[in-house]
């Protein structure tokens, strides 16, 4: 059984380390121009109000640390962040649904930002949009929804880059992971719900993520190359097609935590007692593993730091 105490101190250092999109604890978020105080307003969501053009009173918004202007497709960006008064300030900028096909130039005078999304805007012009951004100090990138196959190489120039989201696509070609190798702080990489049935060898690429979530995918195996992956920490995997626990997973030599619920499992391999690995928590509820092989499996198991079988 999952002690609770561990299971909350490991959910809480995980939250800790992987990015919690736009998790920036600035002050209460506003939802409109009509402010007494805008030089005191440090964030503003004006998402999805069928905004035509944005008001004049932007001008009096001088310390805004995040903006959030998603699902307005008829605001000019380009007019807009002119009108920002201290563009340098901003941090957190969130363009989500804007049916947008190029960023606006002057989205370098943003020189201060860190977290940026462009979900749900497919018509971009991707390989010129990477080099826009790369001169920017962007750590976190969240670009799900934009049906994307694939990265073109201009995303290997955003070098500050930590945390990538692509979740909600369609990935499938080996080659971004090859450009992805080219980033040197990739940190956490998510790949949630791409209808994958397979990793392409290539991830094995990314020997500096820590952080790996490829759960809600159709994925029956993992490729042996992941045993180069020296830093991964963490693995969620749930939702997949899997049936045996993957053995690659004894070779990863910094993995701590897995997540395999809700799988197909009914077996784990016997490496997994008589070989050594760094693996100390599995989450493998959900499963369909007998009931005499749950009771076996938390007796061989009952070193680990976290063990929920159920």
């Amino acid at each position: 059984m999952l002690n609770s105490l561990k299971y909350s101190t490991f959910v809480l250092v995980i939250l800790m380390q992987s990015c919690n999109t736009y998790n920036t604890f600035y002050s209460k978020t506003e939802t409109s121009f009509q402010n007494s105080y805008p030089e005191k307003v440090l964030r503003l969501n004006v998402s999805n109000q069928n905004l035509k053009k944005v008001p004049e009173e932007i001008s009096k918004f001088t310390h805004l640390k995040m903006l959030d202007l998603s699902g307005n497709t008829s605001v000019d960006l380009l007019e807009t962040f002119n009108a920002i008064p201290n563009p340098k300030e901003l941090e957190v900028l969130i363009l989500d649904n804007l049916n947008l096909q190029q960023l606006p130039e002057n989205i370098k005078e943003f020189s201060n930002l860190k977290q940026l999304s462009i979900n749900g805007n497919p018509l971009l012009n991707w390989s010129l949009t990477y080099s826009q951004l790369a001169v920017l100090p962007l750590r976190f990138l969240n670009l799900q929804y934009n049906n994307l196959s694939g990265l073109p190489q201009e995303i290997s120039e955003i070098k500050t880059l930590k945390d990538l989201n692509l979740s909600n696509n369609k990935i499938t070609k080996g080659s971004t992971f090859e450009h992805l190798s080219y980033l040197p702080k990739l940190y956490s990489l998510w790949l949630s719900y791409n209808s994958m049935k397979q990793l392409p060898p290539e991830i094995g690429l990314l020997s500096k993520v820590n952080n790996l979530y490829i759960g809600n995918n159709q994925l029956q195996s993992l490729p042996i190359e992941m045993k180069n992956m020296k830093q991964v920490w963490v693995i969620q995997a749930e939702h997949n097609a899997f049936t045996t626990v993957p053995e690659i997973f004894i070779e990863m030599p910094s993995l701590f935590s897995v997540h395999l619920n809700n799988c197909n499992i009914d077996t784990i391999p016997e490496a997994f007692i008589t070989e050594n690995y760094t693996m100390k928590g599995l989450l493998l509820d959900n499963n369909n593993l007998s009931e005499d092989k749950k009771k076996r499996w938390k007796k061989a198991l009952n070193n680990f730091f976290l063990l929920s079988i159920e």
